[in-house]
């Protein structure tokens, strides 16, 4: 799952089902951008799942202005930040992109076809 800024919002809906759903062992990676630490939307919502679910759920912030305490990535979502932080490209594996579009086509589609995934394992919206 890759979000940017209000695009957490239908990714959160998905997470939290598939995080509560018992019989279900979907494992998650989410990286989600945002312009500063502030801005980060359900953050306490995402790091209480993030501490709850540690062996289904993998959770990773970008923000373009960090504080100096920050112990995340800065900037924008680029290729090094995806291989670090997602699941690698497979058969199995899809990727999940929702926020502006701007965000998703110069930043995710770009990263993510420099380092290979299948066009038909990427879902937008």
């Amino acid at each position: 799952m890759i979000c940017g800024g209000s695009g957490i919002t239908p990714m959160f809906q998905l997470l939290s089902y598939i995080l509560q759903s018992k019989d279900d062992t979907t494992q998650i990676a989410m990286v989600f951008a945002n312009v500063s630490e502030k801005d980060i939307i359900l953050r306490d919502e995402l790091e209480n799942l993030r501490d709850k679910y540690p062996d289904h759920f993998r959770l990773w912030y970008t923000v373009s202005e960090a504080p100096e305490r920050w112990t995340y990535s800065t900037g924008y979502v680029n290729e090094q930040i995806l291989q670090e932080h997602i699941y690698p490209s497979s058969n199995d594996t899809i990727t999940l992109i929702c926020g502006p579009p701007p965000f998703i086509e110069f930043a995710c589609y770009s990263s993510l076809n420099k380092l290979n995934y299948a066009k038909n394992m990427i879902y937008t919206f």
